[in-house]
């Protein structure tokens, strides 16, 4: 009886602290996250767009933050969405922004990232979905793209948020 309740109160706890997130902001396990198709921008933008609302562009850990992102984003316009890798210190060189760390985890799309067949410079990484069906994969883009930021910060930390969420 007691190890249920210790069990049930673990379990309700971290369900508490996962769902602490600022208004506009959506909770998923342990983080929060804004998305905001009307602030379409390019890269730069977007990473400073998140900073002004206290997080980060987003950083993919695993195959489950994958799927809950590709599974909210199929909810909104479509369009591509600015994730927080690049390469733009060094090129082939692909880490996450602000962390500086290599992916652990990767869902490029077959063939990515290929800078165009090495005849373009992109340098940031976006979930795209286009007619080929990659249904929200990684791409390597031009950072002067536009697109939504997706942005990233850890539940329960303190600081006001703005935008908006679709869906």
């Amino acid at each position: 009886m007691v190890l249920s309740l210790i069990i049930l109160v673990y379990f309700l706890g971290e369900a508490v602290s996962d769902t602490f997130c600022p208004d506009t902001w959506v909770a998923d396990r342990g983080s929060c996250y804004l998305f905001n198709p009307d602030r379409a921008s390019n890269y730069a933008d977007a990473r400073q767009y998140c900073s002004q609302h206290n997080g980060h562009l987003v950083v993919v850990n695993d195959v489950h933050e994958n799927k809950f992102l590709k599974d909210f984003l199929r909810r909104l316009k479509p369009m591509g969405w600015w994730i927080g890798l690049t390469d733009e210190l060094v090129e082939g060189e692909w880490l996450w922004y602000p962390k500086n760390e290599a992916p652990e985890y990767k869902d490029w799309v077959p063939g990515e990232p290929n800078s165009n067949g090495g005849t373009l410079d992109e340098d940031c990484a976006s979930m795209y979905l286009d007619d080929y069906h990659h249904d929200y994969q990684w791409v390597d883009v031009h950072c002067n793209q536009i697109h939504g930021p997706i942005c990233e910060r850890e539940a329960g930390t303190d600081g006001n948020s703005g935008g908006g969420i679709i869906g």
